[in-house]
């Protein structure tokens, strides 16, 4: 039996009626998730420059992925535990992650909360 996991045609119009809001999506958190996915994005850029420049040492590229990882961080409560891996980083600004923090944690800074002493991109943080 072959299934249909389509939501829209080729033409990008939606298969079937489809309301966020009956999700809880309102547009401002649609464009709240919107500006986090292009700001994860440029993070990621960045990071990746970093590499090329011999500034960082090791990144992993979360392109094409940030949609998803941005959408994830949206669908758990404020009180849900995150536990990021490599891809994830760029991304934790969602939860309120400075940049500062993640650059510093990618340049292995003693300004990352784990003052430089792990790998790049296996990012931990305490609650403030």
């Amino acid at each position: 039996m072959e299934r249909n996991c389509l939501v829209i045609d080729e033409e990008g119009k939606p298969l079937f009626d489809f309301k966020l809001e009956d999700y809880g999506i309102t547009p401002e958190i649609l464009l709240k998730m919107y500006k986090g996915i292009v700001l994860t994005r440029e993070i990621d850029r960045l990071g990746w420059i970093l590499v090329r420049q011999g500034k960082a040492y090791f990144y992993i590229s979360i392109g094409g992925h940030e949609t998803a990882h941005v959408a994830s961080l949206y669908a758990l409560e404020k009180e849900d535990y995150v536990m990021p891996f490599y891809r994830t980083v760029p991304s934790l600004h969602v939860r309120s992650v400075k940049l500062e923090e993640i650059f510093s944690q990618i340049l292995g800074k003693s300004t990352d909360p784990l003052k430089g002493k792990q790998i790049p991109e296996h990012f931990r943080k305490k609650k403030n």
